[in-house]
């Protein structure tokens, strides 16, 4: 029976769980259920309303509070809609989901997409209102979905949620929509392509990426080019590494895009690692995992097992040094290349499937909904939190506009002094000026010889009185 479903995410744009929830969301529309997105705008959103989905937007941020009148909004659209689960991507979501979802009483299930534990210390660290809400959502989630075991353990370690409540469903792809253009009619490499975000914690990756392929270039006699997609806050970075080295090698940078299947069609080798390698495997095409600090080497049959149970980070595999790297990129031929690609792609329809991977919380849910009650005085105390958090920035605001204020009055009055500082030496150069005009017609005068006779004569009368 169809559902009616919100998939909750931070925007549409071209990142690893943005992708990973337009493939969700095409998966479920085609299992005939209703599927609404809300979400800030980003370059997946066209394609997909193209497939008849209704898009709400909300710009979801990290900060210590939100307006309640987005959360009515939201509940309205909620209601109207008939939306009878909610699907929640992100941790940047939860503050502002736990409000609607405490309103709604619908049943909500949660991802967890992210397998390093620095992102719930920088959360928790930097936001007072995640350190209330995180385990609040997580322990009234339907269940909670991640992407690895490792993903578990790590929220676990941090929220300390009974094992009944999780589910570990493998990065998923839909095959419906990644097919391979054409297959390599070549014994060696020529065009490689880095899919990732240009982001901190990532260009190391993204490094690695660029030396491997400048090595591999080194020792090959023909042109080879590495194109570049992707965006993030060191994309600066990476144009300035890029500068350095277009002497040498064919390095192009195109920036984001929502069609990285024609990208990743266009190219043999796929430098990347996560989502990007699952993507560029469903085109078959050679992969080699970047990781996050060294280079974890090719996916191939003897290790593709491995390297998906940990979501094609690399972290579970052994580091490769680039010399050995660029060795094994020049030992493939067109038959080792087809036997790889063709191995792994059959491995990605057996494990990591979308269709046979998607999650909808069952229908007899609905005869037992969640009491939300429960959670209000928690939820009361958020708010109280919102409301203190707000008034802690009206007094700093209304504090800075006060010291603003003095400062500016301060350098009026500084300013003020200077000119009258000012007025006082050029009247000061004057009266020095006079001064030494007056010296000057003085000197003038005594070196006149009437002046000089006049003095003599006084000098040797005597008077007598």
């Amino acid at each position: 029976m169809a559902t009616n479903l919100l998939i909750c995410t931070e925007n549409l744009g071209t990142g690893g769980v943005e992708t990973v929830v337009f493939n969700q969301a095409i998966a479920l529309k085609e299992k005939k259920n209703q599927v609404y997105i809300l979400s800030g705008d980003g370059e997946y959103r066209e394609k997909i309303e193209e497939k008849g989905m209704e898009w709400f937007p909300y710009d979801f941020q990290a900060k210590n509070t939100f307006d309640t009148q987005d959360v009515e909004k939201v509940v309205s659209f909620i209601k109207e809609k008939n939306i009878q689960q909610i699907h929640v991507h992100k941790m940047i979501c939860i503050p502002f989901m736990l409000m609607v979802c405490s309103k709604v009483n619908v049943p909500y299930v949660v991802y967890v997409h992210d397998e390093l534990p620095e992102t719930y210390e920088w959360f928790i660290n930097n936001f007072n209102i995640y350190d209330l809400s995180l385990k609040l959502f997580f322990e009234n989630a339907f269940k909670i979905i991640c992407i690895s075991e490792n993903a578990k353990k790590y929220n676990q370690k941090y929220l300390g949620i009974d094992d009944s409540k999780y589910l570990v469903i493998k990065n998923s792809i839909n095959f419906d929509l990644y097919k391979c253009d054409h297959t390599m009619q070549k014994n060696l490499p020529e065009n490689f392509a880095i899919v990732s975000r240009i982001a901190h914690e990532k260009f190391t990756s993204v490094k690695n990426s660029i030396e491997l392929f400048c090595a591999y270039s080194d020792q090959v006699d023909f042109s080879t080019k590495l194109t570049i997609i992707g965006s993030g806050d060191r994309v600066e970075d990476l144009k300035e590494m890029i500068e350095s080295k277009k002497q040498r090698y064919w390095i192009e940078y195109q920036g984001a895009t929502n069609d990285v299947i024609s990208v990743i069609n266009q190219n043999d080798v796929v430098l990347g690692m996560n989502r990007c390698a699952l993507e560029a495997m469903a085109i078959k095409r050679i992969v080699v995992l970047s990781g996050y600090q060294n280079l974890k080497g090719m996916i191939k049959p003897e290790n593709i097992d491995l390297a998906l149970e940990d979501n094609l980070s690399g972290n579970n595999l052994e580091s490769l040094s680039l010399e050995k790297q660029v060795q094994e990129l020049l030992t493939l031929s067109q038959e080792k290349i087809e036997k790889i690609t063709e191995e792994n792609y059959k491995k990605l329809v057996e494990k990591n499937n979308m269709l046979d991977n998607l999650y909808i919380i069952p229908e007899e849910v609905e005869q037992h909904k969640m009491d939300y009650e429960l959670i209000f005085p928690e939820i009361n105390k958020i708010f109280q939190k919102i409301s203190n958090l707000k008034q802690e920035n009206d007094n700093i605001w209304k504090e800075r506009e006060y010291f603003k204020e003095q400062a500016e009055w301060k350098e009026t009055e500084i300013t003020n002094l200077k000119q009258e500082k000012e007025e006082l030496m050029r009247e000061k150069s004057k009266l020095l000026e006079e001064n030494k005009k007056d010296k000057e017609e003085l000197m003038a005068i005594k070196n006149r010889k009437i002046y000089k006779l006049l003095s003599r004569i006084t000098h040797n009368t005597k008077f007598k009185f």
